[in-house]
């Protein structure tokens, strides 16, 4: 056990004599432990640790960790069945897991991008990164991996980061209503448990301890257009153009695939783009930045400077017999690199020394990165992997593979443009995600059963540490009615990330495809996005400073209030902005709950006389 600071305890259970430490990917290399101090003795065989905030009874001969509020000697989280082990004998590795006391009015919120309601109690969910193509409510797995949840009550919080990289799950009381339990098929029991005043305070405590964001440029948290794929250049000049005609604000523009040649990454096609770096420039002057996708399979071949490289430095993933680890996606046949290794990370990142140090892109969107190959499917379990010098299979090193490569692309714009706040964007990521990157929700649906999902999983991931998170606005997949399209981006103008993407093949999804009523509308809801900058830019530096959430459910802002603890819609967008979105079709007047306070109305300046209930508005 490790006390990192009065509210942050490290507990660790080691099999063998001598503790084999592991690399942590979750928390920041950068975290300073302020430290405690402690007071320790013992009581009926009972070793008692205790802090400003925590006691801990450690029953060593049960192996079993309990905490409780020193003030009032209220237990938090107590062991019920403790620590379990089991070995699997025909690889040597084994299942960990522990079992804790659920208590009957605890309920739990966070585990990342989750598509189902906020309150996670009699919930089973896994942690194995998925490219779920078309998920709906109850999918899981996802696209990330953030072993972190709150647990609430209505005057008591606390958080659990369970550090293990494995395929892992968690267990809310689903199998047995009276036990928490948490494990893995591999790696350490090796969990930290966080204690602090509001459920604000402890996120934004697990948030420091696993790494605050950079402040993003200010361009990047305006809005962002999107499609799969806009081609050729000319078709990137006209949508800027019309986007300028119709007084709509835009500030980034992002290329999919066939920017490329042939898809291959580092590449530009110069029969669509013969002159990229004379496109990004008169963008950059209209005030438009380019943000490219990059996925992680390099095609093989030969002329291809890149893989030729990568093949020569023995940078590409491996089977466990030597031979390479060799897929189908995008491009056709790749090799991938492991981005697990420091030295593979410093060659992705010297890799963008065109496009971000000579031609002026100003930001990446890292895909296809949980990872995922055709047909739907991950690498072999044998794949090898460096791990930061401790070398493991792909069952090991799943889950933060994405956030490797983040962190190597991150890199290379902080190398290649130092004098710029980067902007990245990752689909799949672990607990730390947001030192890297923002992200999105991934793949979903134009669908009203989507646009409640993408307000759930954005307070979800924000509650995760993650409030640079988004949804593509409108459905990436399907064509959204003009209803459904005007509520979605209204409501996307109070996220973190605001960016509408598509797929091509539905049909154009910009503001001005629906008519010139739903235009208006859209473009309104984009203008009032861009007069709250300055309000939004002061919360994200906030949550950069402290790891402060920007986007904050309302069962976290109100804990106190058990009847929040249900309700999903609502949410906070910094301190002083509370947003309700229209989650159902032709909702001509609704009940909203509104919290006690001096509040008024966005669109009328209008005091609320009722505060504290439930209110009808239409």
């Amino acid at each position: 056990m490790c006390l990192a600071d009065a509210g942050i305890v490290r507990v660790t259970y080691f099999p063998g004599a001598v503790p084999e430490d592991e690399p942590s990917y979750a928390v920041s290399p950068g975290y300073s432990a302020p430290g405690a101090e402690i007071r320790e003795y013992d009581e009926d065989g009972v070793h008692v640790v205790e802090t400003s905030l925590l006691r801990i009874r450690i029953r060593t001969e049960e192996q079993k960790v309990d905490f409780y509020d020193v003030a009032t000697d209220e237990p938090l989280l107590t062991d019920e069945g403790g620590f379990g082990r089991e070995s699997k004998d025909w690889t040597g590795d084994a299942r960990v897991w522990i079992r804790k006391n659920l208590q009957e009015t605890e309920h739990f919120f966070g585990l990342g991008d989750k598509p189902c309601a906020l309150n996670l109690r009699g919930k089973y969910f896994s942690m194995w990164g998925a490219d779920h193509y078309d998920f709906h409510e109850e999918s899981d797995p996802l696209y990330k991996s953030i072993p972190f949840f709150l647990s609430l009550r209505e005057r008591k919080a606390y958080g659990l980061l369970f550090d293990n990289t494995c395929r892992s799950y968690f267990d809310f009381g689903a199998t047995d209503e009276k036990v928490l339990s948490f494990g893995s098929f591999g790696g350490l029991m090796n969990y930290y448990f966080i204690y602090d005043n509001t459920p604000l305070d402890i996120i934004s405590a697990y948030t420091r301890l696993t790494g605050t964001p950079e402040l993003p440029p200010l361009w990047a948290l305006g809005y962002h257009q999107s499609k799969w794929s806009y081609y050729p250049d000319k078709a990137v000049y006209n949508l800027v153009e019309r986007f300028r005609g119709l007084g709509i604000p835009c500030d980034a523009v992002h290329l999919d695939h066939h920017y490329m040649e042939r898809k291959e990454g580092f590449t530009w096609d110069k029969q669509n783009f013969p002159d990229a770096e004379g496109m990004v420039r008169a963008l950059e002057k209209d005030g438009v930045k380019t943000v490219l996708i990059v996925n992680p399979g390099v095609k093989v071949n030969p002329a291809n400077p890149v893989w030729k490289e990568g093949m020569e430095r023995n940078y590409f993933c491996r089977r466990s017999e030597g031979n390479l680890l060799s897929e189908e996606v995008w491009p056709g046949l790749c090799n991938f690199p492991d981005f697990t290794a420091p030295a593979v990370r410093g060659w992705w990142a010297d890799l963008f020394s065109r496009d971000i140090g000579k031609i002026g892109v100003r930001g990446l969107w890292n895909d296809m990165n949980e990872p995922v190959v055709f047909p739907d499917r991950t690498f072999p379990m044998d794949t090898r992997h460096e791990y930061d010098g401790m070398p493991c299979s792909h069952e090991k090193a799943h889950n933060i593979y994405g956030q490797c490569m983040a962190e190597a692309s991150w890199l290379g714009m902080k190398r290649h443009a130092p004098d710029r706040r980067p902007f990245l964007l990752s689909r799949s990521g672990f607990a730390g995600l947001q030192r890297f990157a923002a992200t999105w929700t991934g793949d979903n649906r134009s669908s009203w059963e989507h646009l409640k999902l993408a307000n759930f999983q954005c307070q979800r991931l924000a509650a995760s540490g993650i409030s640079f998170a988004g949804a593509d606005a409108g459905g990436f997949m399907g064509h959204p009615t003009p209803e459904l399209f005007c509520r979605w981006m209204q409501m996307a103008s109070f996220h973190g990330f605001f960016r509408n993407h598509s797929s091509g093949e539905f049909g154009g999804q910009e503001p001005w495809v629906f008519g010139q009523e739903v235009t208006s509308y859209v473009k309104a809801a984009i203008e009032g996005r861009y007069r709250l900058l300055p309000y939004i830019y002061t919360q994200f530096h906030r949550y950069a400073e402290t790891g402060m959430p920007v986007l904050r459910s309302l069962a976290l802002q109100c804990f106190t209030n058990k009847d929040t603890y249900w309700r999903g819609a609502e949410y906070f967008f910094g301190d002083h902005l509370y947003v309700i979105p229209i989650h159902e079709p032709q909702e001509g007047g609704r009940f909203l709950y509104i919290p006690e306070g001096v509040w008024y109305s966005y669109h009328t300046d209008s005091l609320m006389e009722d505060t504290g209930k439930d209110v009808w508005v239409k």
